[in-house]
């Protein structure tokens, strides 16, 4: 590749190489201050079908950004498209600063923060018929001058209902593209809708709170979705719930839209605002700190302090005065022995009521220790003594940044894990369990729904000439459940799993099966299915 393209766009480094081409940080020689640029270069691809596909959908990028760029600040800005020695070129904005993979494990208050201002650039899109389908940690980078997300790299993007026509007519209707792990199931077959991008972006968030990506969570053997909330068990209920229901497997189970989804995070971090309102300033302080052992120390020695001191000073005004005031009668009627007696009384009275103010104010500081207690890393550290000097080991436990790699809570908390751990699942070729069920559970929903293409299109090509459509129209619906791994490969996995076939009249049968998904073209298939026994007759 040249250096300098049309005299203009000088090349300075690569940035990556994605699924259509090569991409550049370039600066743009005819600005006035040389400002940077990214350089797109679509590879020349010799299948002329598939090169005519890829160059539409080149160009279809470069469309999306000149119209999405000028009206979201969110979104990077279109420089220039153009041909050049028998390469399209793009030249777009240059966001600085690092992508969501680079920055590692984020807070959940952080990763809200994040989720809601993501999610209003998915509305705006959303709105106009696009669909990005491509949502991955690598794709949302952190701007440095604002700390706002902006999405990048539209060159998977789709206009709903979309289709290509090749020079020959031949009608393409959709085209598989996304990042496997990252990637709704649905979108695997060709068939993405709008929470397709949402089913992404709740994968992503969670990528955030673990440092995990979805090939390292196993999955439910009944419904195939993804196991990640006992990496992080503290989440708040609402939040947990927002992220289940965005990554259901189940279309219809999901947010049908960016704005319901919108409207549940800003619920849940109202409710968290007042509740963090309403709750004493010795629950909050720790917020503001980074270590635990400088949490209890601060709410122990100075928080609490403060309001005992004002709470003391006014218990002891007004028991002064009533002191003063007993005085005073004691001296007219009973004479000097008897006022001195009350007043020993009454000072131990003060005492004691001193101390129960002091009970009181501690209790919120117990309930905050007993719930820092509770904290994975906490737990290793009965004794916690983090001041002490006679104890190192106890100290190196409790730093946030201690590095020992064979325990596994504090990958889940340190802020900055090794940026080497998480690209390597984007380029795997390696089927995954959840892959291969989300296959089958896919195939027997277009089962049910009588969509028998989208069926057979999840067949081998020798399977597809053995499916009988006439056999399916005798139910009303068939399901698969419980299934299991029998034997896996890199490219093969095969499961043993449950169909249960409804009859019109209401009757049921249920059969026990075995099936191999294999990867073809980096697209899971159904290559076998075998009946293996009757286990409840109809």
């Amino acid at each position: 590749m040249e250096n300098i393209l049309l005299n203009r766009y000088e090349i300075i480094n690569h940035l990556g190489t994605g699924g259509f081409g090569e991409t550049y940080l370039a600066k743009d020689l005819h600005s006035p201050t040389q400002k940077r640029v990214v350089v797109k270069s679509l590879k020349p691809i010799h299948d002329k079908n598939r090169s005519e596909l890829i160059e539409k959908l080149f160009l279809k990028e470069a469309s999306t950004l000149e119209e999405l760029g000028e009206n979201s600040k969110q979104i990077p800005t279109l420089y220039a498209y153009f041909h050049h020695e028998d390469r399209y070129y793009l030249v777009q904005e240059y966001i600085q600063g690092k992508s969501l993979n680079q920055i590692g494990v984020i807070s959940p208050d952080k990763c809200k923060e994040i989720l809601l201002s993501f999610l209003e650039v998915l509305k705006y899109i959303h709105s106009q018929n696009i669909i990005h389908r491509d949502i991955k940690p690598e794709n949302i980078i952190i701007r440095e001058k604002d700390n706002l997300p902006v999405l990048i790299d539209f060159g998977a993007v789709k206009e709903k209902m979309g289709s290509f026509t090749t020079a020959d007519g031949s009608i393409v209707s959709s085209v598989i593209v996304g990042t496997r792990g990252f990637m709704a199931p649905e979108q695997g077959l060709g068939r993405t809708v709008f929470s397709s991008d949402l089913f992404a972006l709740g994968l992503t968030i969670i990528y955030c709170l673990t440092g995990k990506s979805p090939m390292e969570f196993t999955s439910d053997t009944l419904t195939g979705e993804l196991q990640w909330q006992d990496y992080i068990p503290n989440l708040e209920s609402g939040f947990r719930e927002i992220l289940e229901k965005a990554t259901k497997i189940d279309i219809p189970s999901r947010y049908g839209n960016a704005e319901e989804m919108y409207q549940d995070v800003l619920t849940v971090m109202g409710e968290v605002s007042s509740l963090s309102m309403a709750m004493a300033s010795p629950i909050i302080a720790p917020t503001q700190l980074s270590s635990p052992s400088d949490t209890l120390l601060k709410t122990q020695v100075i928080t609490p302090r403060v309001e005992d001191d004002n709470l003391s000073d006014s218990s002891s005004s007004n028991f002064l005065m009533v002191v003063m005031f007993s005085m005073v009668v004691f001296l007219a009627l009973m004479g000097g022995f008897f006022l001195a007696q009350p007043r020993q009384d009454n000072q131990v009275v003060v005492e004691e009521t001193e101390e129960e103010v002091e009970e009181e104010k501690d209790s919120p500081m117990d309930m905050e220790r007993k719930n820092t207690d509770t904290n994975p890393r906490e737990e290793e550290n009965t004794p916690i003594n983090p001041i002490t000097e006679e104890i190192p080991e106890e100290e190196e436990i409790d730093e946030i940044e201690s590095p020992p790699a064979e325990i596994n809570p504090p990958e889940e908390i340190n802020p900055n894990p090794p940026i080497e751990e998480t690209p390597p699942p984007d380029t795997t070729p390696v089927l995954s369990e959840q892959e291969a069920k989300q296959t089958l559970q896919s195939l027997y929903s277009y089962l049910s729904a009588k969509q028998f293409e989208s069926a057979i299109a999840l067949y081998s090509p020798s399977m597809q000439s053995q499916f009988r459509e006439s056999f399916f129209e005798e139910f009303d619906r068939v399901t698969v459940e419980d299934l299991r791994i029998t034997s896996q490969s890199s490219q093969s996995i095969t499961l043993v799993g449950y169909n249960t076939y409804y009859y019109p009249d209401g009757t049921t049968q249920r059969e026990q099966r075995n099936y191999t998904v294999t990867t073809m073209d980096g697209v899971p298939q159904i290559s076998s299915s075998q009946f293996l026994q009757v286990t409840k007759p109809r």
